[in-house]
């Protein structure tokens, strides 16, 4: 059991990341989603560091698209949204792996290692 401690997890991953992942409030909405893309992460803290280290709030894909489609009012967004994912080369559509819903757990387990 001493493999699946945290401290023994945390050493497997990756370490190129030496410090936690963050934004600073002055940063661009653009900054904020292109550090989500860039480190494959769901949210990103908005940290004031100069206002000692206060996390100011927790940034997510949803609360950037939720702000966009509510703010941005703008005739070529509706042109956009008009076409579809595929159109627009959002997703995956080859290599797609999916399960059924009686698949063994240990076999979708395997497919996703």
């Amino acid at each position: 059991q001493e493999k699946y401690q945290i401290r023994n997890w945390i050493e497997i991953l990756d370490s190129s990341h030496d410090s936690l992942i963050s934004i600073h409030p002055d940063e661009s909405i653009f900054e904020a989603a292109e550090s989500l893309v860039a480190y494959h992460i769901h949210r990103v803290p908005i940290i004031d560091k100069e206002n000692n280290n206060s996390t100011l709030h927790v940034l997510s894909h949803h609360r950037i698209l939720a702000f966009l489609m509510s703010n941005v009012h703008d005739p070529k967004r509706e042109k956009l949204l008009q076409k579809s994912v595929y159109e627009l080369g959002i997703g995956t559509y080859n290599n797609v792996v999916t399960v059924l819903k009686d698949t063994p757990l240990i076999v979708a387990l395997n497919l996703l290692a």
